[in-house]
């Protein structure tokens, strides 16, 4: 009998154990190199959102964005959307990527940027809707990473 109820509390020991053990909510990170600034995040199925600045002096000066769903960028050119508070917000990126070349998509990464750093979510999420893919993102010390406030972020290229 005493065999049996430390085989019953062990085992209730470990499903309480496993039962606390749930996503893991990975924050922003940021950092600088060979004249790139950069702020990402990492979620648990290892995809990850980065935006860059390549102030570095050599050509484009520009803020570019990268964006890897399980660790692999999509081929081809297709249509992201962050969903953010409840809003969408739109940027189609070549092969996971996108350098803002032009005002209107150095626009589109400045609202997505901006949306991001004034948001009191936990989260957002990255829906590529051609390839059927929904990726959730931790807002954790994206302002620390990002930028303090909306007109002050790493997509301005400043």
């Amino acid at each position: 009998m005493t065999r049996l109820r430390g085989l019953l509390a062990a085992t209730l020991f470990a499903a309480v154990i496993s039962a606390g053990a749930g996503a893991v909510d990975f924050r922003w990170t940021s950092g600088f190199g060979q004249g790139v600034s950069s702020a990402q995040v990492l979620n648990q199925a290892g995809s990850i959102v980065q935006f860059s600045c390549n102030s570095g002096g050599l050509p484009p000066i520009a803020p570019s964005l990268r964006i890897e769903i399980r660790g692999k960028p999509l081929p081809g050119a297709k249509l992201y959307q962050f969903v953010i508070d409840g809003r969408n917000h739109a940027v189609s990126l070549t092969d996971g990527w996108l350098t803002a070349q032009v005002r209107f998509e150095v626009n589109a990464l400045m609202m997505i940027a901006d949306a991001l750093v004034q948001s009191n979510a936990q989260g957002f999420v990255v829906e590529v809707p051609e390839a059927r893919v929904a990726e959730r993102f931790s807002l954790l010390n994206v302002r620390d990473a990002l930028g303090p406030r909306a007109g002050a972020t790493l997509a301005e290229c400043r």
